[in-house]
This record gives structure tokens, sequence and C-alpha cells, in this order.
């Protein structure tokens, strides 16, 4: 099941544009949809209304930065190519080190 982007309810239909070279998708609830549509917004200007909103945004699974910083889990494995900048500085913030340096096993 895919959630609109915009407001996180259940998607009743996908669009698809290209931006910046890339193909992407954006899952749009009944409400949303009908807005866009009343006020005339094409796909690339609801990508620019999210990105816009919520920081950087994740094409293939539609997590946006906002999610990411919220609860602290991707939504699939191409997040961590869009957001990994936020990612390692969320892991810096928590941790104050970007790298794991765990115990060492017993001898």
């Amino acid at each position: 099941m895919r959630f609109c982007d915009i407001c996180g309810r259940q998607a009743v239909t996908t669009e698809y544009c290209v931006v910046d070279g890339r193909k992407m998708e954006v899952f749009l609830c009944e409400k949303c949809l009908s807005t866009a549509e009343r006020n005339h917004l094409s796909t690339a200007d609801l990508i620019a209304t999210i990105k816009n909103t919520e920081g950087k945004y994740c094409p293939v699974c539609g997590t946006t930065e906002k999610t990411f910083l919220e609860t602290f889990r991707f939504g699939c494995s191409s997040c961590y190519e869009y957001m990994r900048e936020t990612a390692l500085l969320s892991a810096e913030k928590v941790q104050d080190s970007t790298t794991h340096t765990g115990k060492a096993p017993r001898k």
C-alpha cells in the first residue's frame, strides 16, 4: 500500500514526471489530487511543493527528510543515496561520531 506524499493518507493514484533528468513518481490521495487539479498544479509543481515543505525527498519510496528525522528510519535502500548527508549528521549528533567503534571481543 502506498501513501500520499503530501498528507500521508492512502494513495489512490500515481503521477509520473521527469525532474532534473530523473523519473519521479508522486503518490496522491483523492483529496490532494482534487486540490492539485482544482489549482491546476502539474506533477512537477507537486514535487516542488513536497521538497519545499519537507526538505530532501526519496523519489523511490516517498520518504522525506522530515519523516526520517522524526523516526530515524528510511523507507528503502535508495533513501541512503538521496539523504546520505542527513543520515550522517543525525548519527553524529546522536553518537558523537559517524563511525561505529563497538566494544572489542573478549579474549
